[in-house]
């Protein structure tokens, strides 16, 4: 057991690079091992670029809804700030990024002295289960670059997809705990093609980098190509496939609406109907509710939702019946009765459905 090479060790950089080279980026161009840096998690990840990219008191603009967690990933060490753009249309019920939106966000800072220096994209999106196409995402990172800011993605395609454009402005991130289902691993990595920046990353590294241990794990487990493929992802699908679609079923039962989830294991559900008025202070007051009732969300304020109600439901209980019993819960939080499990419903429990939710 030795003290690991920053930023990360050869042989484990070559085996996520690969990795993600086979799963991730088929059919585009290989990443450059070398140019991975390892962290203990995307939450360490988060705080280093926010050290390297930023200073104190700059902003990053972030659509909403978004993680909860980066306000205190990016500015509780790093003292950055991060900036909503509102991207919901309650008529949709989804997140639509818009390059208007982003340049009235932008500028309603400088008029207060503060400038954005980067934005921060993630696929899927959390707390709703979507994810931006590229159509959707080209015309904001040319925006980006226009104003001069750096562009982070955190999961999926990346530089690729955006060859005509300035490479060394986007970083990319990935990590184990939510593709893989091992938040307690505590390991990511961070795609940089600028040379400067990944060098400031390797500097500050020693207090991000995996040990050799969480290293050694990471690399038996991420070489077993035939697992993933013929194990690992066809059941995970299989498993958010059924429990996405039962849950959303039951919502809609009880008149709760949620936006469209394409990938994740979370939705973002309206109970807007349950609040006793339209303020964020009886969302609240509808949380502890849950609370008591022992169902824990996340309320739609804190991912700086526009509008109160919105509440992100994660939905991979070990046994469907675990599901069930959570979702009852929620319907006596809100004084509702709960749908019989019989019919349709039964039979998502007991499997006979693969479920009507594509690209989970």
């Amino acid at each position: 057991m030795h003290y690991p090479r920053l930023p990360g060790e050869k042989e484990t950089q070559a085996t996520v690079a690969g990795f993600i080279n086979h799963f991730i980026r088929k059919d585009l161009p290989a990443l450059n091992p070398d140019h991975l840096v390892l962290t203990s998690g995307i939450t360490a990840a988060f705080d280093a670029l926010g050290h390297v990219l930023l200073n104190p008191g700059e902003v990053i603009l972030a659509p909403t809804p978004f993680y909860y967690r980066f306000p205190n990933d990016f500015g509780d060490r790093s003292l950055v700030s991060i900036e909503a753009v509102d991207c919901i249309d309650e008529q949709l019920g989804a997140c639509l990024l818009s390059v208007d939106r982003f340049q009235a966000v932008y500028e309603r800072l400088l008029e207060t002295g503060r400038r954005a220096k980067a934005i921060i994209l993630t696929n899927p999106r959390n707390p709703d289960g979507g994810y931006h196409s590229l159509e959707e995402m080209k015309p904001i990172a040319e925006w980006a670059i226009r104003h001069n800011m750096t562009r982070k993605r955190h999961s999926s395609r990346f530089t690729a997809c955006f060859a005509d454009l300035d490479s060394e402005r986007f970083v990319w991130l990935w990590g184990t705990s939510k593709d893989l289902c091992l938040p307690g691993l505590r390991f990511g990595v961070i795609y940089m093609e600028n040379a400067d920046i990944r060098l400031s990353l390797t500097t500050i590294s020693m207090f991000q980098v995996p040990n050799t241990l969480t290293q050694f794990v990471v690399r038996r487990l991420l070489s077993d190509y035939e697992w993933f493929e013929n194990t690992f992802y066809p059941e995970n699908l299989k498993r958010l496939q059924k429990c996405s679609a039962f849950m959303v079923e039951y919502l809609n039962t009880i008149g709760v609406r949620c936006m469209p989830a394409k990938s994740g294991f979370f939705i973002f559900a309206d109970f807007a109907q349950f609040l006793d008025e339209p303020t964020f202070e009886a969302e609240e007051r509808l949380n502890r509710r849950f609370e008591a009732n022992r169902v824990i969300l996340v309320p739609g304020h804190v991912c700086k939702a526009s509008k109160p109600g919105w509440f992100r439901i994660v939905f991979t209980l070990r046994d469907m019946d675990e599901l069930a019993m959570g979702l009852e819960r929620i319907c006596k939080a809100v004084d509702t009765p709960a749908p019989t499990l019989d019919g349709d419903f039964r039979i998502f429990i007991e499997g006979k459905t693969n479920g009507v939710v594509n690209g989970i």
